[in-house]
């Protein structure tokens, strides 16, 4: 998954039923990393440990704010729509996806002329999303 970023990264593990668990706190290239912002950092001893259970605090409110809005784009009905119809435009890509089997995904052989005839329209789902997550 290296290479990706953290939302496409996301997303495919959550569509093969794959996230186990998030960790949000990591020191390497392309994974998950959470910093608080210099600007909330203050020098000295005074207020460290305030400043960080604040930041904590703020950083689990973010968390719970992004799963109420993941169930909300999960429970869409524009977007299920729209997905099934992406999902669904090529049967056997459909299928070995569905499956689940990363096997048969690497062995599957894509004709990529054939697959690119078809009008993708992200663009459109992505609007839906937006919309849902900024409560429109």
């Amino acid at each position: 998954m290296a290479g990706l970023n953290s939302v496409a990264s996301v997303a495919f593990a959550v569509s093969m039923g794959k996230l186990f668990f998030l960790h949000a706190g990591n020191q390497k290239p392309n994974q998950f990393d959470n910093h608080m912002l210099r600007t909330d950092a203050a020098p000295g001893k005074t207020n460290r440990v305030k400043l960080r259970r604040s930041y904590v605090e703020l950083v689990v409110d973010a968390y719970r704010t992004a799963k109420k809005k993941a169930i909300a784009l999960c429970k869409d009905r524009k977007i299920s729509a729209h997905q099934k119809k992406l999902w669904d435009s090529h049967d056997e890509i459909a299928a070995v996806l569905k499956s689940g089997d990363s096997g048969k995904i690497l062995k599957t052989k894509v004709n990529y002329d054939q697959v690119t005839e078809k009008t993708i329209a992200l663009a459109e789902l992505d609007m839906i999303a937006n919309k849902v997550l900024l409560g429109m």
